[in-house]
């Protein structure tokens, strides 16, 4: 069962991210963006907690599990915060949705000329799903 799940965690989270969007848009009206975000990772936290215990997860070390915390505090707090509350004040969750996924393509384009980096073939497959949609 975990390998079928493995295999379909990447499909699913691409069907699932754009929902947030859409979900922020919905709940701007009736609450403060943070709280929403509380609220939200609440509820994902009493899901897959019960989940990887009944998959019997390997649970992180302190070290890890600060990691975690500190990546997770700058994704979702400063990422996901400073995304709802833009559209808590007016921002189209659409354009919203557009500008985030502009966002792995410019740091590229960024990184190959401020850091000199090489654009790979692998670099232009992954664009391609967002090429494609914009076409």
């Amino acid at each position: 069962m975990s390998k079928t799940l493995a295999q379909m965690a990447p499909a699913l989270f691409v069907f699932l991210w754009p929902t947030g969007f859409i979900g922020a848009r919905m709940g701007a009206p009736d609450s403060e963006p943070m709280t929403f975000l509380a609220i939200r990772f609440a509820l994902v936290l009493a899901l897959l907690l019960p989940i990887a215990w009944l998959m019997k997860a390997k649970w992180p070390t302190i070290q890890q599990a600060i990691h975690a915390f500190i990546a997770g505090l700058l994704l979702h707090g400063a990422y996901l915060g400073g995304v709802f509350w833009a559209i808590d004040h007016g921002i189209p969750a659409g354009l919203a949705a557009l500008i985030m996924g502009l966002q792995p393509v410019l740091t590229a384009f960024f990184a190959a000329a401020i850091l000199k980096e090489a654009i790979t073939r692998n670099h232009i497959w992954g664009f391609m799903p967002l090429v494609l949609s914009l076409a």
